[in-house]
């Protein structure tokens, strides 16, 4: 009676269309990057010290993608892996193992980002136009965020360059993933902080620019000479003919840190204008929440069961792996478009 409970719960939980089942699995695979070797990295990650039991990361994988995005419980997984005869595990020893494999689900989504190429050709000839935004996890009976994922998305190719997890008190900063040469950067008004803007700056190495939401008192600007600059004051009296013109300001950093060299451009707008340009920008930041949102409500990783950190993030970063696995199968849809 046991033995049929167990196998009809594993049945109701294979309905889960999210579920990795035997003859997906192969598939999935494939589609990881050609260097990647389980194996080494699961030893590396001291995911897998002793070959007992689990004694293959293809196998630890298999284990986190069932329990995570599949949506298997505990129990459910141990039942699933002893009949599909991957291996032989109780309830805690599923817990333990995917405690210790956090760090290796981390370096699988490492190795799936390093494998990304910025993708502007695919959408519009020109620079490539990245997306930085954040969105929170809270577990079980929580009332604030416990976890949150950053991610950069790229909307030349329509999928996610960079991901990350941290906890709580992690800050979006515009620098969560390297820039890349010839990038553009935009961000929301979260992301306007000098020693932010600076590290980014730095971190392009001068190929790399950002664009910012930006309030009208949110950094202390002041002209070349060091004269303080009143935006506001500035843009009352534009003539009512003004061309299009720039602006060279400075945003005073930290205590003991350099002015960030900005450059204001200034243009007058009919009112009709001025909406449609914060529509586009509104529609451009738009795909990032909604690559979120389908993070949420397609492949849940909203629904965080777990409630120590090792375990949270190894649930966490198996969905992840799903995610940009998904992003890496749409691309195969705009390329075969008539």
């Amino acid at each position: 009676m046991r033995t049929l409970t167990r196998i009809g719960m594993i049945l109701r939980a294979d309905a889960n269309p999210a579920s990795v089942l035997t003859g997906q699995f192969a598939a999935l695979l494939a589609r990881l990057p050609a260097d990647i070797d389980l194996d080494s990295l699961a030893l590396e990650t001291k995911a897998i010290r002793r070959k007992r039991k689990i004694g293959d990361g293809a196998s630890l994988l298999r284990l986190a993608l069932a329990r995570g995005p599949g949506g298997f419980s505990l129990r459910q997984t141990s039942g699933w892996m002893s009949l599909q005869e991957i291996g032989e595990l109780s309830n805690p020893g599923v817990h333990y193992r995917l405690t210790q494999a956090a760090d290796f689900l981390a370096a699988v989504v490492g190795r799936l980002l390093a494998a990304k190429t910025p993708g502007a050709t695919l959408r519009w000839p020109g620079r490539t136009l990245h997306l930085a935004d954040g969105t929170c996890i809270s577990k079980p009976g929580s009332k604030g965020t416990d976890r949150r994922v950053h991610g950069v998305f790229d909307l030349g190719s329509g999928g996610f360059s960079h991901l990350e997890l941290t906890d709580a008190h992690g800050a979006e900063a515009l620098a969560r993933g390297a820039p890349v040469a010839g990038e553009i950067r935009i961000g929301d008004r979260n992301y306007a902080r000098v020693p932010v803007l600076q590290r980014f700056l730095a971190e392009g190495d001068g190929t790399a620019d950002f664009i910012v939401r930006l309030g009208w008192n949110v950094l202390q600007l002041s002209t070349p000479e060091g004269q303080p600059f009143d935006l506001i004051e500035y843009l009352r009296h534009l003539l009512a003919g003004a061309a299009p013109h720039d602006v060279t300001l400075r945003a005073a950093g930290g205590r003991g840190q350099a002015a960030l060299a900005l450059r204001l451009i200034v243009r007058r707008k009919t009112q009709e204008a001025t909406e449609a340009t914060r529509l586009a920008l509104y529609r451009l930041r738009w795909q990032i929440e909604l690559a979120f949102k389908r993070l949420k409500t397609l492949v849940h990783i909203d629904r965080l069961p777990t409630r120590t950190k090792q375990t949270s993030r190894s649930w966490l970063y198996a969905h992840l792996i799903l995610a940009l696995l998904g992003d890496e199968l749409s691309q195969e849809f705009p390329e075969s478009s008539p």
